[in-house]
């Protein structure tokens, strides 16, 4: 009976040994942030979202909530075109004390 508690014991301290020493792992579908080095206040910071597809079998329906991307559509595309503003032109008016406009 010694023996057998004594071998218990023993497995029960190396798996809370291994426990310890072992870093630990990010559970799955859990949200990693990116933080620069150093960290100053202002300084944007990048979050990562893994997305997960599940594929619907016939008959299924989507969660509620749950965004539903057709299989046959196409890939979304996005575009950035950028524009140049006008050229504004500086207008003086000039105007007397009482405020109407003298040329």
């Amino acid at each position: 009976m010694r023996a057998v508690l004594g071998a218990g014991g023993i497995a029960a301290l190396s798996a809370i040994a291994v426990a310890i020493v072992s870093p630990a792992r990010p559970p799955v579908g859990a949200v990693t942030v990116i933080e620069p080095t150093p960290f100053a206040p202002g300084t944007p910071v990048t979050v990562l979202r893994p997305v997960q597809y599940v594929q619907l079998l016939p008959g299924q329906t989507a969660p509620p909530g749950a965004k539903v991307i057709d299989a046959g559509a196409p890939t979304p595309i996005t575009v950035v075109t950028v524009v140049a503003a006008p050229v504004r032109k500086t207008v003086t008016v000039k105007t007397a004390q009482s405020g109407t406009v003298t040329k």
